[in-house]
């Protein structure tokens, strides 16, 4: 891994926001090991698997940044951390003879760092997709919201990560 001189900040929603704060300050790669901390995916306890916030920032990262897929930071989303992820390109639809190709989707992850929830107001043409990635609850949480005259009003709760993309 290489190094970069900007430092990186305490890990948020299991870690998703450390990966991505490293990725964009230009580390090629990220690489969690099981070490016997915190920052185990999962532990074993008397047989059963518990598992742990990483689990669910992983999976998560999984979804929203598949291999080929580019992102950036988003400036101006005030209170929060804002990082726009675009898939990666698809096949021309009709073979290369036509060349149209379907929109990219794109995923627009927001950061709560702060210790009160932060407001957010995004426009929207049709039903939006969101999955919340948050240390007040395992898992990650999904589900779809349609705008109001085409506004969309939501709130990240504190130390979350909110995903938004349009819902298929």
């Amino acid at each position: 891994m290489r190094r970069h001189p900007r430092p990186l900040r305490q890990p948020r929603g299991g870690g998703l926001g450390l990966v991505l704060d490293a990725l964009k300050s230009g580390f090629e790669e990220v690489r969690f090991h099981s070490a016997g901390d915190p920052y185990d995916p999962f532990a074993v306890r008397g047989g059963a698997v518990v598992t742990r916030p990483i689990e669910s920032a992983l999976v998560a990262l999984n979804r929203w940044l598949p291999v080929g897929a580019t992102f950036r930071s988003v400036p101006g989303v005030r209170g929060l951390v804002a990082t726009a992820i675009g898939e990666p390109a698809t096949p021309a639809a009709g073979g290369p003879a036509t060349g149209l190709r379907p929109p990219p989707k794109l995923v627009l992850v927001l950061d709560n760092e702060r210790e009160q929830a932060q407001p957010v107001v995004v426009r929207a043409a049709g039903a939006v997709s969101v999955s919340v990635l948050s240390a007040a609850f395992p898992g990650l949480a999904a589900f779809t919201r349609n705008p109001a005259k085409g506004i969309l009003k939501l709130s990240v709760a504190r130390h979350s990560l909110v995903a938004l993309s349009p819902s298929a």
